[in-house]
Order: structure tokens, then sequence, then C-alpha cells
């Protein structure tokens, strides 16, 4: 899929506010700008190319497609490099360029700037022959809507030439827009939003890029803004917005700036001023949250209505509108558009008075395919292209023997078209997905989560858009994978001939080739010097393999972010290893003979994540990993060699201080045995220490564990919370350190006496508290004040033993409580006996094993779980 990687690099890496910094920093924005002038030369006709190699075996358009795959990867490299580059000297602040701009740069910018060019300028020379021989050698055609980018203003051109049918459309919307404007004067609320509402293929953007560029907007509006949405950040579409508007004075203010300080920029940059905000392609599926999603939108609204003059407009694209706004509902085109546009893209040519007569046998054909599609009247313009690129390999006289029903079912190009018109993100993870070599319920696997976290920059993970990725890919998976082929993402066996793997080859998972243990290799699949060649590989999976020892050259995998070696009998990672500077995910789960790290891992300056569950043979951790200032997740689990963490431990406080978006937290102390004296290892005094030192200061948090942890008092960071003005929050006026978490996990906690106020926490959904062997009763320690658990949809209480009591709160109404909480699970309770709260939305009641008092007389509040139509009682000891 070319066409989706030049895409990529177009509209999302170029454009990318980390690249034009660098770009600025290094004095190379205008050879940037010349390898993007004629990337857009190759967009244009890529198309062409992947179709026309559909249709019939040619092995000169095939390398070129190839010889384009691999310079996209290079170019995709160099970018990178690009980005992460720093200069190893110090400099001061702030930055002063005389113009014009003096070559006076430190000695390393310098030397890399000038390295950089060189590589730009023969990159764009590869690039050009490309685009030359592909015009010259196979006369490829162009899709002039792939030429440029639609934002700039010459696109306002090729919209008024491409575009069919939906002139009555911009009209209709842009008088809305403008009754709108001049009834400002009279409502308060900046801005308007309406929302272009449709199905997929329907032409929402396309309608939105008509307005953007019509003539009456340049004029109206001060400021035009375009939003491409990925997801339903409010803050993160504010800072885009303020970026756009002004990049060089948002290059001073910098991503951290604070909500506050987000308005008064916008402020400053909209000076009062209208502004046209286009909000593209908001995503909003069933499975997620509505609520949720709706005090998102409600917050992003809070953030508009503070900024820019009367007038001021939003427009938002979505398939489906679950808000008030103006409802712009975009309807199918009518059948004469629709024929005319399937025309253009099986014919090639755009039908007027002088072929009136050639076109007319076709013509009649096309409007046949629309009514056995639709009926009379109206069709979809997604349709008429898919069906337009089928018919463009079949002669006019032969349309006829085709229904749609056999485009749509066997037409590789129909197939095809309908592929390209889905999110590149999407097209993409979902071809990621085929590396795991499975259905797609391994969706619901965190490794693949977290590989495009890395890859595809999704941002750390969080619930909702996990769960809104797994549904977009679940539903368009079939679809896809039976339809693009890819070299990009490579699947092969173990023992199979490693000179098939591709030039274009970035994503590679070697699979277990039998289950026949006697058969199984130990050493690695690839010669060495065949492996050394692949360094452009970003990520590699090797799993479910009898390999025990990986080569030296591992370490040229300059690119590797990647690395998943989970259920294999490696013993040792070489110290190469830590030569894999951009490496952010490593992953060692059950590796059961792994017997250590490599010394020097603080070289992976970039590991975010270290999976190291049940290596069970891993005695300690070298204390330099103390110092991977990047790390979010180090997992441990089931390590029972692992007597000790590095004495450095308490250090890793600025580890987690220095955390931008750190999203889960897991804090688990492993004894072999609870009874023993662990105080004469850790006394309760150090182990509070240990947990006050690691405070997560950054509100980012959404998971957090803490387990067999054997002090006596939670840390102040769990217990306390500040105070700031309520208008920055619409929620509430007192914040948490911890107010993003949506889940807690409290196990064997056997020495803390009472529960840590989790009430206060505004978007937590899920508690589980289990073996707090001293807890007595829940009570206001647990809600904290004012505390409501507005989200909490399930909570279990688990082995507490001495659990008698579950009291209301004395300064929260109590019909205010737990509004959505759904499911209650008491396992192991045996002294509870009494239920005070109305849990008045509860549906599911699961009771497990030794729950006595709850089955005798003696137990007050069966009457508060009244509204529960699901009771599951098992493994009862007693009833």
């Amino acid at each position: 899929m070319a066409y989706k990687e030049v895409k990529r690099v177009l509209m999302r890496i170029l454009p990318s506010p980390a690249m034009v910094e660098q770009g600025r920093v290094l004095q190379i924005e205008g050879q940037l700008q010349k390898v993007r002038g004629v990337l857009w030369d190759i967009n244009v006709v890529i198309i062409d190319a992947e179709s026309r190699a559909l249709e019939k075996k040619d092995e000169a358009l095939e390398d070129w497609l190839e010889d384009v795959g691999e310079a996209l990867v290079d170019l995709e490299d160099m970018l990178d490099s690009i980005i992460d580059w720093q200069e190893k000297e110090k400099e001061g602040a702030t930055s002063n360029y005389s113009s014009p701009r003096s070559l006076l740069l430190p000695a390393g910018r310098l030397a890399f700037r000038l390295s950089i060019m060189c590589k730009l300028k023969k990159m764009k020379r590869r690039l050009i022959e490309l685009v030359n021989k592909g015009s010259n050698s196979f006369d490829l055609r162009k899709d002039m809507m792939a030429s440029m980018d639609p934002l700039q203003d010459g696109y306002s051109a090729i919209l008024k030439h491409e575009v069919v049918g939906r002139d009555e459309d911009r009209d209709k919307l842009l008088q809305i827009i403008q009754d709108l404007s001049s009834s400002s004067d009279e409502v308060m609320d900046v801005p308007f939003f309406v929302a272009i509402y449709g199905r997929h293929g329907i032409g929402k953007t396309t309608l939105a890029r008509m307005i953007y560029h019509e003539d009456w907007v340049h004029q109206h509006f001060h400021h035009r803004i375009w939003v491409d949405v990925p997801d339903l950040d409010p803050i993160g579409m504010a800072r885009e917005m303020a970026r756009s508007m002004n990049e060089e004075e948002w290059r001073h203010v910098g991503d951290d700036v604070q909500l506050q300080d987000l308005w008064v920029f916008l402020n400053q940059q909209l000076g009062g001023n209208r502004y046209l905000l286009i909000l593209n392609d908001i995503e909003f599926v069933r499975i997620v949250d509505s609520k949720k999603w709706n005090d998102k939108w409600n917050q992003l609204k809070h953030i508009l209505l503070r900024v820019g003059g009367p007038g001021s407009t939003v427009i938002l694209t979505s398939r489906r509108i679950p808000f008030e706004s103006e409802i712009f509902k975009l309807e199918l085109i009518l059948e004469k558009a629709w024929v005319e546009l399937l025309l253009r893209h099986a014919l090639m040519i755009q039908p007027d008075q002088d072929t009136k007569e050639l076109m007319s046998l076709p013509s009649k054909l096309a409007e046949n395919y629309g009514r056995e599609l639709y009926g009379d009247g109206v069709q979809s313009p997604l349709d008429a292209k898919c069906v337009g690129s089928a018919l463009k390999y079949i002669k006019v006289d032969q349309w006829e023997k085709y229904t749609f029903s056999d485009l749509n079912h066997n037409d590789q190009h129909y197939q095809l078209m309908h592929v390209y018109s889905l999110p590149t993100k999407l097209v993409q993870c979902t071809l990621y997905s085929s590396l795991f070599d499975c259905d797609w319920k391994i969706l619901h696997s965190e490794d693949f989560m977290h590989m495009m976290t890395v890859e595809q920059g999704l941002g750390s993970h969080s619930s909702d858009k996990e769960e809104r990725i797994r549904y977009s890919i679940s539903a368009n998976i079939k679809f896809i994978r039976g339809r693009v082929k890819t070299q990009y993402c490579f699947t092969m066996r173990i023992g199979e001939d490693s000179t098939r793997i591709p030039k274009q080859c970035r994503h590679l998972c070697l699979l277990s080739n039998s289950n026949d243990d006697s058969n199984a290799s130990t050493t690695f699949p690839f010669p060495v010097a065949a492996f050394s060649w692949k360094n452009k590989l970003r990520s590699f999976i090797l799993l479910h393999s009898t390999i025990q020892q990986l080569p030296k050259t591992i370490g040229k995998l300059f690119h590797l972010r990647y690395l998943n070696l989970s259920h294999t009998e490696i013993h040792i990672l070489p110290k190469s290893l830590c030569n894999l500077r951009n490496l952010q995910i490593l992953n060692v789960v059950h590796c059961e003979n792994l017997e250590r790290l490599p010394r020097h891992i603080h070289k992976l300056a970039k590991l975010s994540i270290l999976k190291l569950a049940y290596c069970t043979k891993l005695q300690n951790l070298p204390k330099e990993i103390t110092s991977l200032v990047n790390l979010q997740e180090l997992d441990l689990e089931g390590c029972l060699s692992l007597v000790q963490l590095p004495p450095g431990l308490a250090n890793m406080t600025r580890l987690l201080q220095e955390k931008k978006n750190l999203k889960y937290l897991t804090l688990r102390w492993q004894w072999l045995n609870l009874d023993y004296d662990f105080e004469e290892v850790a006394s309760p005094q150090q182990q509070l220490q240990q947990l006050e030192d690691l405070n997560p200061k950054r509100p980012t948090l959404e998971q957090l564990e803490i387990i067999s942890y054997m002090g006596n008092e939670l840390p102040s960071w769990m217990l306390t919370t500040y105070t700031i003005g309520r208008h920055l929050l619409y929620w509430s006026h007192v914040r948490s350190h911890l107010e993003s978490l949506k889940q807690v996990r409290l196990v064997n906690l056997k020495r803390c006496e009472r529960l840590p106020p989790l009430g206060r926490l505004p978007y937590l959904e899920n508690v589980e508290i289990s073996g707090m062997d001293l807890v007595e009763v829940v009570d206001d320690s647990f809600y904290g004040k004012h505390g409501r658990f507005r989200w909490l949809r399930k909570i279990t209480f688990s082995e507490m033993p001495k659990l008698e009591k579950w009291l209301s709160p004395t300064e929260t109404q109590e019909d205010k409580l737990f509004p959505d909480l759904d499911k209650l699970t008491v396992i192991q309770c045996p002294k509870f006996k009494q239920l005070d709260v109305h849990l008045r939305r509860l549906r599911k009641l699961k009771l497990w094993m030794n729950n006595e008092m709850m089955f005798t007389s003696e137990f007050v509040g069966w009457r508060n779980l009244e509204s529960a139509d699901y009771l599951e009682i098992g493994t009862l000891t007693t009833l």
C-alpha cells in the first residue's frame, strides 16, 4: 500500500510540529519543502500505478512500485533521524538567528546539518527520477485530488474542477453559516457549531474543504483553521488550533502549557476576531461511554466559548453526532452526478457536450449500476469511484455482463479503491495486526496496542482509545486483510529462505515452524550476514521459539522501536542490544531461561516499556536501570528469583516526576513468605518512604496497582488534594494529583487500616480492594470530602476478613452516590453484615466463597441491593 505510506509521510510526518521545529533549528526547511513537493508528484500517480499492477503482470511497473516503497522507507528513516537528533553540546535557553541566517552554528549542529542536507538532496534526486520514470515509461494517469496539500489556496481550483454534484450542498451550508453570522449580535455564545453529518464515503471532508476555500469565507473570517481529529482530546485540539494559527509564537509557548495559559494565548492570537475552525472526522462509536464523550465535548466547548469574536464558527464532520448543534445532513448525490463521477473514473475523461453521443452507451450502463444499488434517485460518491475503478479495465461493451454485486465482492480494483477511502491509520493498524498471524481477537492483547503506540504515534493508551481502535479494526479487518497486500509488514516461518523478506520490510514476525520440539532450532534463523543488512526494521517479533541466543548484529537495527522475544528460550541478551537507541518497547515475557539483563541497559534512552514478567531465572536488575528516564512501565510479575530491586530504587523518583504522560503504574512487593518477618528486610517506615519517593506528581495516571505493600499507611499523594479556581475545570474546584485515574487495584495491603479517598477521583471506573486484612469499615475515609464516585462502574471487595460495615457518607448526599455503579463483587468477607448505602443503579451482584453473615438474619442492607437483576453465588463454604 504505497499510496497510504506516501500519504502518511506527506500529511503526518513532514508537517508535524516536531519536524517543522527541527527544520527551523537546522535551517533545512527549504530542502524539506522540496522533498515534499516531489512526493506530491508521486502521490498523484501512485493510485493508478497500484491499480494497474493488480490488472496484469508487469515486472517493470512492479519494480517501480518496489523502488518507490524502498525510497519511502529510506526517507522516513532519514526524517526520523532529523526529529530524533539532539545536540551534544548544551546551548543557552534561547537562540537568535540573524537575517540573512548565519551558518555560524555550534559544531555538532553544523556537522549534522551538512550531513542531512546532502542526504536530502540525494533523496530529492532519487524521487525525481522515480517521478520521471513513472510518467515516461508507464504513462501513469494523475488523480488531481491527490496532487497537492488540500489546505493550500490553489486547491480551490482543483475542487471546482473535480467535485461533482455538491454545488447545491455547498451553497446551502454556506447560507447556514452566513445566517448564523448575521445573527451573532443577538447571540452571546461564540462560536456557532455546525455539524456535517453523513455515512462513510459520502463526501463530508470534501464539502468541508469546499467551504474552507470559499471566497466569502476568506473575506469574512480572519482565521481559517483545519484540525484532523484523531481523538476527542479537548486540550490537544485547542493546542493544535493554537499551533496552526502561529507556529513561530507557539514554539515559545510549548506543548506543556496549562489550560488557563492556553486561553490567554488563543485570545492573543485571535485578537477578538472571527475564526472558522474545522474539526474533521470526529470519531464516535457506540462502545464508547457517551456520557464521558459528552463531558469531553462540553469541555472543548468550554474552551472555545472563551476565545474569538462574535460570528466565529466551528464545523465538524462525523458519521454520528451525539450533541446539540446545527445539523447539516449530507445526502447522497443525484443520479446524473453519480453517473458522471463513475465515468470519470472508468473512462478517465470528463463527459461534456462534444462527447454526449459517444457517452450514451456507458452512461446508460452506469445508470443501471446506480439503480441496481440504490434504486431511482440518489447514490453514493464512493460507490461511483469504486465501480468506475473496476470498469476501467473492462471494455464498455462488456459492462452489462457484470452486476454491482460481482464488482463489490470479486473485483480487486473496486476493493482497493474502497480501502483507499478508509483512514490511513486504520488501514495500517489492521495490516500490522496481521503480524500476529491470528484472528482479530488478538487485538485484545496489550502487546498489539503497545506496538501501535510506538509505531503509529497513538499516544499513551487509554481504555477509551484502545476500545475505539479495536472496534474499528475488528469491523474492517476481514475486508482489509483479504484485499490489500503490503511488503512493509511481513510474516514468515522459521526455516524459510530469509531472502524472501522484501527490501521494504519494516515490521517482521518470525513464527515457529512446528509444535514438534525435537526438530526445533536453537540457533538464530538467519545467517549473521543476512540479518545485519536488515537494519531498517522497526518491529521485530519472535514468539514461542526455542531460539537461545540473539546474534550480536542485532545491535545494528538502529531504527528498531519494538522488540518482542516473549516465550523464547533466550538465556542472555547481547551487549550490542544496548545500541538500539530508538527502542521503546522490549518484551521478554516468559523467557524462563533469561538470567540477566545487559549492564548498559541505560543506553536505551527511549525505552518506555520493559516487560520481564515470569522470567523466573532472573536474579537481579542492573543498577543502571534506574537511569531509564523515559521508562513508563516495568513489569516484574512472576520473577520469583528476583530477591531485591537495585539499591538505587529511590532514585527512580526522578523517573516518575519527570514523566509528562505516565499512564500505568504498578508497584509490587514480592515476598516468598508473607508470614516471614519482613521488617528485618524493610520496615513499614522504609516502605512508606519508598512510596512517598515515587510520587507521580503529574495528573495523567490512568491505572494504579499497589500489590503486597507491607507499610502501615498509604502515601500522602494518595490521600491529599489541592484546590484551584472553579473556572478551570467544570466538574469540581478540588483536584487530586491522581485525577485521571480510571482503575485502582489495592491487593494484599495487609497492614493498612483505612482506605484511601477514592471517591474524589472524577473518572474512576473500576476499583478492586483485596487482602486488606485490618480494614473493618468502609466510611468517610473511602469517599473523601464530597466524593461521589461519579463514573464508577465496578467495585470488588475481596479477602477482607474483618470488614463488617459499609456506611453512608456524612458529607455527601446519598442520592448522588454511585450514579453509574453496575457491578458489586464480594469475595470472602465473612463478617460483612451491614450495607447502609443505597446502590440504586446496581445490576449485577456476585457473592463468592465465604460471606456467611450476608446470609443470616443479622445482615442489614438487602433493600439497598434491590435493583440488582443478576445474582451469582459461587464456591460457597456454607449457606
